[in-house]
């Protein structure tokens, strides 16, 4: 048996190797994701310009540590991250309203029409409100920060501190960088509540049907690769080391197959039909909370014309339809598979 016939025969009898395929499922989201991370941190030391963070007691001249860490400002106006976000984005709406709400329906057919949507409805509610970021990020900007920095333009000088700026070297008192590394901490705290739910996502789907899995699969990892390097650089900015921070991450992605394996504990007769709609009340909160905002800030400070933010805009709404074209080839393909016993011959 060759490697197609072998796929093809997976395809149609994943069921009675379920547990191995929804561990295999979130394993390679995992790798992805560090292999993500470990292209970023070598490109970041080669290209991206450092700041040098000063931290002493109180003034200058004191025993003081210098870290360095990448310059989000400078992430945030990178137009390959962007269109690497506008591609996240095309591929996640596609999976949500081009496959998952569809294939949910389809397992409500005995009912009708009126009762679909409002099942439908109060699960996509509640997807909406189980995804963890936003409501983190909420409690950042509480404790004054913004992805992990506390902009400040003045010296400060209550309880003794001060803040310093010379060149690109900026002196932080002890206060301000407890602040940051609390950051740190909470943004990993939400990011291993979001790879707990995405391995919900993941098993749950499975559950449906070994299509709905594989595109759940396929969306969290796209959607992955941008939030990754995203919270890689926060916890540089919160002080963590480049090491540090990729095995906290490292760790944080065994949440994603602890996760995957709590559905099972709802497996039934009946394929359970609320987990579709869930997991896209959740990726419809990552798509217009955490995606879409990013993806149509197209104008910079720099800017002299507008024609620059209109070709910004462009170049982002072609990798959103290419992700979304993405996301439907390969639904194509695996329902080829499913439905062409004899592809192989």
């Amino acid at each position: 048996m060759n490697l197609i016939d072998w796929l093809i025969q997976l395809t149609r009898n994943y069921y009675d190797y379920l547990p191995l395929v929804i561990i295999a499922a979130c394993t390679f989201i995992s790798i992805s994701s560090m292999l993500s991370l470990f292209i970023f941190n070598i490109f970041i030391h080669r290209h991206n310009p450092f700041t040098a963070i000063v931290r002493t007691n109180g003034h200058l001249g004191s025993n003081h540590h210098i870290s360095y860490s990448p310059n989000v400002n400078d992430l945030s106006k990178n137009e390959i991250f962007k269109c690497v976000t506008s591609f996240a984005l095309g591929a996640i709406l596609s999976d949500v309203f081009f496959h998952l709400l569809p294939e949910a329906t389809e397992l409500l057919n005995h009912i009708s029409s009126k009762d679909v949507v409002l099942y439908q409805g109060k699960w996509i509610l509640i997807g909406l409100f189980c995804e963890p970021d936003e409501k983190i990020s909420l409690v950042n900007n509480d404790n004054g920060t913004t992805n992990g920095l506390k902009h400040r333009k003045n010296t400060n000088k209550s309880n003794g501190a001060q803040l310093a700026s010379v060149g690109n070297v900026t002196e932080t008192s002890s206060s301000a960088v407890s602040n940051i590394k609390f950051t740190g901490y909470l943004n990993i705290i939400a990011n291993g509540m979001d790879n707990f739910m995405h391995g919900m996502s993941v098993g749950g789907s499975f559950l449906v049907s070994f299509k709905a899995g594989c595109l759940t699969t396929l969306s969290i990892i796209i959607h992955e690769i941008p939030h990754e390097i995203a919270d890689n650089v926060v916890l540089l900015r919160s002080g963590f080391s480049v090491w540090k921070a990729f095995m906290s991450q490292l760790g944080l992605s065994l949440a994603t197959i602890f996760g995957s394996l709590t559905p099972l504990y709802f497996k039934s007769t009946e394929k359970p039909s609320w987990i579709l709609p869930i997991t896209a009340g959740g990726f419809i909160h990552i798509a217009c909370c955490g995606l879409l905002p990013e993806v149509f800030k197209v104008v910079n400070e720099d800017d002299t014309t507008l024609i620059e933010p209109f070709k910004r805009l462009c170049w982002r709404i072609f990798f959103i339809l290419l992700g979304s074209i993405t996301m439907s080839t390969i639904n194509d393909l695996i329902e080829f598979t499913e439905l062409n016993p004899a592809v192989s011959n």
